[in-house]
């Protein structure tokens, strides 16, 4: 989405990104299953975080579910192209308890975050 924004200066409609969010963990998820086998071999999937390129930034957005005591939280993290860490914050958020729209309030808040704290581009 990020890709199409930059590069072919389409416009994202807000009510666009959570099903493109949901969509893209999902097939995320779907090609990192790890399958068990009878095998040997044991497969990893090994998740680091990259720099942006030079003149960018790159937000990061987070969540933390506890469904037993009905909690929710959301960080997200601004850095440079060095890792400088530029801003950041953290807030619980009221939502539904599901996964999927919490992940995505995630993302929303990293956007809202990016854009308030005049974070340009990203």
């Amino acid at each position: 989405m990020r890709n199409c924004v930059v590069h072919n200066s389409t416009v994202v409609h807000i009510e666009d990104v959570v099903p493109w969010v949901v969509a893209f963990r999902d097939d995320y998820r779907t090609a990192n299953v790890i399958m068990p086998s009878n095998s040997d071999v044991k497969l990893s999937v090994h998740n680091s975080w990259g720099p942006p390129e030079m003149g960018f930034f790159k937000a990061n957005s987070d969540f933390s579910l506890d469904m037993l005591n009905g909690k929710v939280g959301v960080g997200i993290i601004i850095r440079d192209h060095v890792g400088g860490v530029m801003a950041s914050c953290s807030q619980p958020i009221n939502v539904a308890l599901c996964p999927a729209v919490v992940e995505a309030t995630a993302i929303l808040r990293g956007f809202i975050f990016v854009n308030e704290a005049g974070f340009s581009p990203v």
